[in-house]
């Protein structure tokens, strides 16, 4: 039997929905933004 979803698995979900509806423009701004956040990471 699967787990149940969690909120974070639902919250996931609502993002990449909104994020398959975005132009292609903004889908790249987005991927740079998470590329920068993802450097100040390491």
């Amino acid at each position: 039997m699967a787990p149940a979803p969690t909120q974070e698995d639902a919250t996931d979900t609502a993002f990449f929905r909104k994020y398959q509806r975005m132009n292609p423009r903004s889908k790249e701004r987005l991927r740079e933004m998470l590329k920068i956040l993802h450097d100040e990471d390491d």
